[in-house]
C-alpha cells in the first residue's frame, strides 16, 4: 500500500495488518470503496475503484473527523488457495 499520507509503504500479510492497525488507532475508521473494475487475465486479474474514507476521531464529538478520497489499484493472483490480492496501491486525490 503506498501513497501520499496514506500511512507508508507495507509488504506481507502481518506488516500490512499491523500497519492498518497503526494507522487506524481512532474511534471509527469507515472506508468505502465504489465503482469498482476488474479486467480478468487468467490466472492474473487488475483492478481499479474510488475510494472515500471517513476517520471519526472522537467517540465524545462525532464532528472531529477528516476525510480522504482517492482511487486504489490492485493486482490479484490466482493460488491454489483461491485469488489473493498481489499488490495494493492507494492514491490519494484530495482530504479535507
Amino acid at each position: 500500500m503506498v501513497g501520499d499520507d496514506l500511512g507508508g509503504t507495507a509488504s506481507g500479510i502481518d506488516a500490512s495488518a499491523a500497519q492498518a492497525r497503526g494507522n487506524h488507532a481512532i474511534a471509527a475508521p469507515h472506508h468505502m470503496a465504489s465503482n469498482v473494475l476488474v479486467a480478468l487475465d487468467g490466472d492474473a486479474a487488475s483492478g481499479t475503484a474510488n475510494l472515500l474514507a471517513t476517520f471519526v476521531n472522537s467517540e465524545d464529538d462525532v464532528t472531529d473527523n477528516s476525510q480522504r478520497g482517492g482511487r486504489y489499484r490492485f493486482a490479484f493472483r490466482r493460488t491454489p488457495a483461491g485469488w489473493r490480492i498481489a499488490e495494493m496501491e492507494i492514491r490519494l486525490v484530495w482530504r479535507r
